[in-house]
This record gives C-alpha cells, structure tokens and sequence, in this order.
C-alpha cells in the first residue's frame, strides 16, 4: 500500500472519530476525487505519445472530465453539508498535490547531495 494511501487512512480516522463524522466523510471523499484525477491524468499521459493526430482534442477534452469531476464532488459535499464537510473535502482534494510536492522536494534534494559527493541516501 503506498504511503499516500496509509496517510488517507490515518487522517480520514482522526478526522472522523476526533473532530466530526462530516470532516472523516468530507475528506475521504476529497482524497478520494484526486486519486482518481490524478489517476486519469497519468493514464492520459501515458496514452499521449500514441495519439498524436488528437492530441491536444484528446487533452482538452480529458482535462475537462477531470475539472468536471472535482467540481461535481464540491458540489456534493456542498449540498450534503450534513454528511460532508466542504472545507474538508477541499483539503483532501489538495493532500495528493502536497504529499507530491514534498516527495519530489526531497528527492531533488537528495540528488544534489549526491551530486556534490555527499552520502548516498536512497529513496
């Protein structure tokens, strides 16, 4: 299982049994619509390089499913604000982006230490 999955877990548990149900709820389902985003656009970019005729059709068309699904779960989490708490739900929509923003920080710091004849650290 991979750390960003166990960081879900974890934080959607203390959300929903320590601060409110609609926070676990809110952000579950938040984490959940950027996996999948971010789960169509590395298949779009994977699917890129044979599709060179449609290419920039095929890209537009596909980055507008995946703004079309993030806004449909804010708006679910809006108009179910008993169950979901909207807040919440955007900050699970931005956990993936921060988790991959770190990792590739380190990792960049990691290579220039290498670079520069420091220890060799793996990640």
């Amino acid at each position: 299982m991979p750390i960003n999955w166990v960081i879900c877990l974890i934080v959607t548990l203390v959300l929903y049994f320590v601060v409110s149900e609609s926070w676990g709820l809110g952000y579950l389902l938040g984490s959940l619509t950027s996996y999948l985003t971010f789960g169509l656009h590395m298949k779009d970019a994977n699917d890129y390089g044979s599709k060179s005729a449609n290419a920039y059709m095929h890209a537009f068309t596909n980055g507008g499913v995946r703004l079309l699904i993030s806004a449909a779960m804010l708006l679910i989490a809006f108009l179910l604000n008993d169950e979901f708490n909207l807040i919440a739900t955007f900050i699970g929509m931005m956990v993936l982006k921060v988790l991959l923003l770190g990792f590739s920080i380190i990792r960049e710091i990691i290579n220039n230490k290498k670079q520069k004849g420091g220890e060799d650290i793996t990640l």
